[in-house]
């Protein structure tokens, strides 16, 4: 999701099924394989932030994002301000932060909802609840 490249998600399947048997007869061996094979299996949500890192909005919603647990997900964060951020990835490009607040944008392979500039709402999207 980050780089924009199935590449790489050839790759993973290509070794998760080289593991295949050893992950079935020892699950407990394989955990980080086994959040690889439920990432495969569930689509990836895509969360891009995009405001300035000095933001209230933006350090709240950070810590309410680190305090849930989110399956499946890749956040990008965004600081139009900050100049030594050379190149944003593949996912964040064209997103902006609506009126200068701290916008939020959840995608799905490359196609994202409505952005909002509402945490509140957002969380909504995202299914998590009150932290």
């Amino acid at each position: 999701a980050l780089v924009g490249d199935t590449s790489y998600a050839d790759k993973a399947t290509g070794t998760l099924s080289l593991f295949a048997e050893a992950i079935r007869e020892q699950p407990g061996a394989y955990s980080e394989m086994l959040m690889s094979v439920d990432t495969y299996h569930h689509p990836l949500r895509e969360i891009v932030i995009v405001g300035s890192k000095d933001d209230p909005a933006m350090k709240d919603a950070l810590g309410r994002l680190r305090r849930s647990f989110i399956t499946n997900r890749v956040i990008v964060v965004v600081d139009p301000s900050d100049e030594g951020f050379i190149a944003s990835p593949p996912l964040a490009q064209g997103k902006t932060a609506i009126g200068g607040e701290t916008t939020f944008y959840l995608c799905q392979n490359f196609a994202c909802q409505s952005p909002t500039t509402d945490f509140n709402a957002f969380a909504a999207q995202l299914g998590m609840t009150a932290q």
